[in-house]
This record gives structure tokens, sequence and C-alpha cells, in this order.
């Protein structure tokens, strides 16, 4: 009984090893603190408030045109010259991508931005709970998703960057809910646009889908209350809750054009209502 007991033991001790590795293995780089807020803040008051009461606020020009242009210059560079990929599912989402952070080895035009981007998640921790209480103790990681659609028809079917049922291990299983840790820890999603400022999405398509209001088992946005669509001009910055907001790239209609699209997922904890 006792050997058998100790074998009992020692299976658990293994299998929690292995959850408690495959767990960390997972678990993308996160900075222990955020960084400092940028000079000049991105959000005023009302974006903020917005950002809480809608869980999505859309801010034009949040960086200059000379930036942008620098910016997307040197990312086209990275997209002829590095290796992007699509680790997901074509039928779902036909963009590649690639992962960047701020060292040395990458473009100045896009660091400058990538540092703006990561502030923000301080100006979300600095702010009045009167003025934003989705989320508290924000984090940051160090890595940022580079975007691009190249071509016709591309897009990205609608989904939502937190789903809620990634969070319940007894709804998901235990294979699930470890595949989806870099994602159960999103709060809100940063996206800023690298394209050029006369988009037009009637034109190019590639617009930013957004179904506010839509009901937590819709996947497609049917119960969409509000829907709102997002021209990815360049320089606009995008803020919106990455767990309750369905979403999507729409279709691009034309062969010559790029969509290009810098994202941060801000992680975040709920904030209690108790």
């Amino acid at each position: 009984m006792s050997n058998r007991m100790d074998l009992l033991a020692l299976g658990g001790l293994a299998v929690t090893c292995t959850i408690t590795l495959a767990d960390a293995y997972m678990t993308p780089p996160i900075e222990s603190t955020t960084p400092p807020p940028s000079k000049s803040a991105l959000l005023s008051i009302p974006q903020l408030k917005q950002l809480d009461r809608k869980g999505f606020v859309q801010i034009p020009n949040a960086f200059s045109r000379n930036s942008i242009l620098e910016a997307r210059a040197a990312a086209i560079d990275l997209y002829k010259s590095t290796s992007f990929s699509n680790q997901n599912s074509p039928s779902v989402r036909q963009d590649t991508t690639t992962f960047i952070s701020d060292i040395s080895s990458t473009p100045v035009a896009l660091r400058s931005i990538i540092r703006a981007m990561r502030s923000v998640a301080s100006e979300l921790d600095s702010a009045d709970s009167t003025d934003f209480s989705r989320t508290i103790s924000h984090r940051v990681p160090l890595h940022l998703q580079l975007a691009v659609y190249d071509g016709e028809r591309k897009e990205y079917r609608a989904h939502r960057d937190n789903p809620v049922l990634g969070s319940r291990l007894q709804d998901v299983g235990l294979l699930h809910y470890l595949r989806s840790k870099p994602y159960r820890a999103r709060g809100i999603t940063c996206i800023v646009y690298l394209n050029s400022e006369d988009w037009n999405v009637e034109e190019s398509g590639g617009g930013l889908e957004v179904f506010l209001g839509a009901d937590e088992q819709d996947d497609v946005g049917e119960t969409s209350k509000h829907p709102a669509i997002v021209s990815p001009v360049g320089g606009t910055m995008v803020l919106f809750d990455s767990r309750v907001v369905l979403h999507r790239v729409m279709p691009m209609l034309c062969t010559g054009e790029r969509r290009i699209a810098l994202t941060l997922w801000i992680e975040g904890e709920p904030r209690s209502t108790a």
C-alpha cells in the first residue's frame, strides 16, 4: 500500500511539474512593472471615459505623419527581409505576422512608436477610477505583433482577443487552457496603423469592424447593437477591451495595398466590483 501511494504521489508530482513547465513555456515575456509614461499622454480624459464606457475608443492622429511614414518604411523593410508567418488557420486569418520589441536591432522609427504604445499601460494605471475602471495592475509584454495583409481578399474573421471561455478550465479542457495562456491575461488591445493617411475603406477594404455590445456567445456580430468600422489610416490608434469586444478585419479589396498594423496586448486584472 505504501509503495502504491508513493507511486501515485510521484505521478501526481510529475503531472504538476509538466503542467507548470508547459504553463511557463506558453507565457510570453512580461515586464514586472509598467514603463514610465511618455512625455505627452496619448489619451485624453474624454477618451479614457469612452474606453471605460463603451470598451472601445478610436484616436485619430495619435502619431505624426512623418513618424508613421518612417515606421511604415521600416516595417516594409522588415517584411521583405524577415520571416513573417501565419500561425493561425488560413480559414480564420490570412495575414502574416512577426514579433518585434524595443531593442537595438529594431529600427529606430518603430522603436519610438513601440515605446509610446507601451506607455499606455502607465496611463491606464494612473487614471482615476471614475475615468477608467475596467482593468487595473497593467503590465506589458516585451514584444508587439507586426501584421501585414498583402493582397486581395486577405481578412481576419470575427473574434475576441481574450475569449471569456478561455479563462475557465472546466469549459475548455486542460490542453486548450494551457494553449490559451498567452491570451487569458489580455485586458486592453492597443493597435496603431502604419498605413497611408489617405486609406479608403471603400476602395481598399481592410477596415476594422467592431461589434460593440455583442452577446458573449455571439461569434459573428449578429447581436451587436452599435457596430462600427474603423479605417486603418496611418497614425490612428485604437484601444478596446480584449475580453468583450468582438471584431474582425474586413477583406482587402486591392491587390496593390499592404495593410500594416502594430498590436500590443496590455495585460490587466478586472477591477473588483465589491
